[in-house]
């Protein structure tokens, strides 16, 4: 669960956070220095409700020192998630569209930063603060290395970079999990105007604060034995959100005598399971919604074509991760469920004004603790997995020149595997993966239609002339198996290594031409030579009897083949 601006007067225990991050901002916007202020944090300690519940509220009240825009999210195209943003902050999100073709074709960077400028000016001109420094946030930018198309982010990484450079009145702030930070700082055009503030783990007092404080502002009390238990159950990367959303249960189940306690906090445990009471409560939650609608076979195999892989990826890490989903997307006969799980707290909801509504996972905890969607994806892991690499591949595909992206499709066993998931599974794949696929299978098909062409030229032309060829070629090999022969005979004595080598080189001419005795007579003579090594020194010592293999020349030329 995320903590929203409305959610700011209950949000506890990162009050020195979010004052760390706006003394930055100011600075920055005072004295100058880099642009792009990164949060960085572990999955679930934070970083979102920090900036949307504690940092952003703060700024929007600083009278006309800033100018706050939406909250962007990079999602699969984060260039169209820039230009949805500007396209409400400017008032016209109708005309998103047009803006995301003007950051797409605008690639000169002076004419970018005019651009950019003239929607500066306006937004402060509609905010009467001509003096106002426009700040842009960007929450879980780890989407640019996730789930983001390549093209997309590589053009949205130009166009910030841009917009960063002085003079231009403009700021960015971006959440990012710790594990991408790497990536980003790896992007050349950013790496030189990266701040970072790192958000580390909570000390056991502001775990107190995070308990107490909401319970204070609510009007309820809190036994003391409850706050120490729930704390030493926060050992999980997203004990955080899990903790607000358990206290919440709590309120909404055991609340009304105005006291949380120990007793009720474990009731929402199942120790049986291994699940903590923090866990636990988004399992009974998601239980308790399919009591509720109690939903057909046709509703829960919609739900499970919502989930995968449509809001789920396997990380890095190989644990199951949460992604948005466009909403739109996402089975007509899956929607009273989804909608229910978000009523529940679940899942998430977001749509902007002018922008498309998203979906997803609340608590990664219900990707392991809920039996029924970790089973599906257990189910599916290796279908997640695929998917995740054809995204890459359609990716490479897009990046390649025009000349080189025939090569660039499917073939092979990735293909198989597309056309096997196109068959069963293509509803739950994005029209661009399915899109992909069939131009690979298509290209496959008139790539083996050459192929046969070929092959039938290939046979007409040996059929003509096939007898005369052949005749030729054994006439040649058996003038060049005689001189080998006479080469060996000549060299038993002076150089019976070399003297084996070209007897060797003889043999099997001898024996494919159907000349039993002639081999039989050159096998006489080997054993002679290979003798007459043996009282050399040193000998031959190839480690095999009865050895009969490529024979190269000293100079390089192929003179037999063959081996038994």
């Amino acid at each position: 669960m995320v903590f929203e601006a409305e959610d700011a007067p209950v949000f506890f225990g990162r009050d020195s956070d979010w004052r760390a991050v706006r003394e930055r901002l100011d600075t920055r916007r005072v004295q100058g220095g880099p642009r792009l202020l990164v949060i960085q944090g572990s999955s679930g300690s934070g970083k979102s409700s920090l900036l949307r519940a504690g940092v952003l509220p703060r700024l929007q009240r600083a009278g006309r020192q800033w100018l706050v825009l939406p909250v962007l999210r990079p999602q699969a195209r984060p260039l169209e998630s820039l230009a949805q943003t500007l396209a409400v902050a400017l008032q016209r999100p109708e005309g998103w569209r047009e803006l995301h073709q003007q950051l797409l074709t605008t690639t000169e960077a002076s004419a970018l930063a005019c651009l950019i400028a003239g929607w500066a000016a306006d937004l402060r001109l509609a905010a009467a603060s001509p003096e106002a420094q426009l700040l842009l946030p960007i929450d879980q930018g780890e989407e640019l290395f996730t789930v983001a198309e390549a093209a997309e982010r590589d053009r949205f990484v130009a166009v910030l970079a841009a917009a960063l450079q002085p003079p231009l009145p403009l700021q960015a702030v971006m959440t990012i999990r710790a594990d991408a930070m790497g990536s980003l700082q790896a992007l050349p055009e950013l790496v030189n105007n990266l701040d970072t503030v790192p958000l580390g783990p909570l000390s056991l007092d502001r775990y107190r604060e995070i308990i107490e404080g909401p319970a204070r502002v609510a009007g309820l009390k809190v036994e003391p034995a409850f706050v120490e238990r729930a704390i030493h159950d926060t050992a999980t990367e997203d004990a955080l959100p899990l903790l607000a959303f358990a206290l919440r249960r709590l309120h909404e189940q055991f609340g009304i005598d105005g006291v949380l306690s120990l007793s009720n906090y474990k009731a929402l445990g199942d120790p049986a399971a291994g699940h903590s009471p923090l866990e636990n409560a988004v399992k009974q939650a998601a239980d308790g919604v399919l009591r509720t609608l109690r939903p057909d076979e046709v509703s829960l195999k919609a739900l499970r074509e919502a989930f995968v892989p449509a809001m789920v990826r396997v990380s890095e890490q190989g644990s199951y991760a949460r992604r948005a989903a466009p909403w739109d997307s996402l089975p007509q006969a899956a929607r009273p469920l989804l909608e229910a799980l978000v009523s529940a707290r679940l899942l998430v909801r977001r749509q902007g004004e002018g922008q498309p509504s998203t979906v997803e996972v609340a608590h990664e905890a219900l990707l392991r603790v809920w039996p029924l969607l970790r089973g599906w994806l257990d189910e599916s892991r290796d279908f997640l997995l695929g998917t995740q690499q054809l995204e890459q591949d359609l990716a490479q595909w897009q990046e390649a020149p025009l000349a080189d992206r025939p090569r660039a499709l499917l073939s092979g066993l990735k293909l198989a595997r597309g056309r096997a998931w196109l068959a069963e599974r293509g509803n739950q794949l994005r029209p661009e993966l399915r899109a992909f696929i069939q131009t690979s299978q298509q290209r496959a098909v008139h790539q083996r239609r050459i192929l046969k062409g070929s092959a039938a030229f290939a046979f007409a032309v040996i059929s003509g002339a096939g007898g005369l060829a052949f005749l030729q070629l054994q006439r040649a090999r058996a003038a060049q198996a005689a001189q080998f022969e006479a080469t060996h005979r000549a060299l038993i004595t002076s150089d019976p290594l070399l003297s084996v080598v070209y007897g060797l080189a003889a043999f099997m001419p001898l024996l494919n031409g159907n000349q039993p005795w002639e081999a039989a007579q050159l096998s006489q003579s080997l054993q002679e030579a290979v003798m007459a090594n043996m009282a050399s020194s040193p000998p031959i010592a190839t480690g095999q009897e009865g050895v009969r293999s490529l024979i190269e020349l000293k100079n390089g030329e192929l003179i037999s083949g063959g081996s038994d």
